[in-house]
């Protein structure tokens, strides 16, 4: 290769050098910015992302996703309580992602509807179960990562039913128990499950 053309390569790639770290700055930084944000929330970066890949790939209707996506994606105007502290009613950063992304809108819609049934604590602890034993089964000599700790899912089914409850999944409910000829009533005076039991857990084999 001639030297003028070695020159002329060499000064590219240079050039494609500040651009790649500077991309990877801004990228690092968002990144940095939604934990944060997630994390304020009461929620984690990780076990969101863990918690995707178990609930993401579900197909959720057109009609159901259209309602939701309507329904959380709403923001009131802020309530002022006292001089400097006032009451935010919208979409979180949890669900902010949801909306664009849709395999975590699938993870939020499925989770936020399974809070409605379930207990949120034994549901916790259910998911944590779950990837416990998913992590007993990895083939061997393939890493094992680090599964979600069930606080960590507990928090992040906080913050999914705080971003969410404008959302009525009763009158969805309602709707399926009058197609299954269940009356109203029955529907409303159904407790919410307790999925999961540290006994349970325990007398696991």
């Amino acid at each position: 290769m001639p030297f003028q053309s070695q020159f002329s390569l060499s000064l590219e790639l240079t050039k494609l050098i500040p651009m790649g770290s500077a991309a990877a700055g801004k990228t690092y930084e968002a990144a940095m910015s939604l934990a944060r944000d997630l994390q304020s929330s009461g929620s984690d970066i990780v076990v969101e992302e863990d918690l995707a890949e178990l609930f993401g790939q579900s197909r959720i209707t057109r009609q159901m996703a259209s309602t939701f996506r309507t329904v959380v994606s709403k923001a009131k105007p802020p309530q002022k309580l006292c001089e400097g502290i006032a009451l935010c009613d919208g979409p979180g950063p949890t669900v902010i992602r949801a909306l664009t992304q849709d395999t975590y809108f699938s993870m939020v819609l499925q989770c936020s509807f399974l809070l409605c049934v379930h207990e949120k604590s034994s549901l916790a602890a259910a998911i944590a179960y779950h990837f416990e034993k998913q992590a007993q089964h990895v083939p061997e000599g393939r890493a094992v990562r680090p599964t979600p700790s069930r606080d960590g899912i507990r928090g992040f089914l906080q913050a999914c039913e705080d971003q969410t409850s404008s959302f009525n999944w009763q009158n969805v409910l309602l709707a399926v128990g009058a197609t299954l000829g269940i009356s109203g009533k029955a529907m409303y005076v159904m407790p919410r499950v307790t999925l999961f039991t540290q006994a349970s857990h325990d007398s696991s084999p």
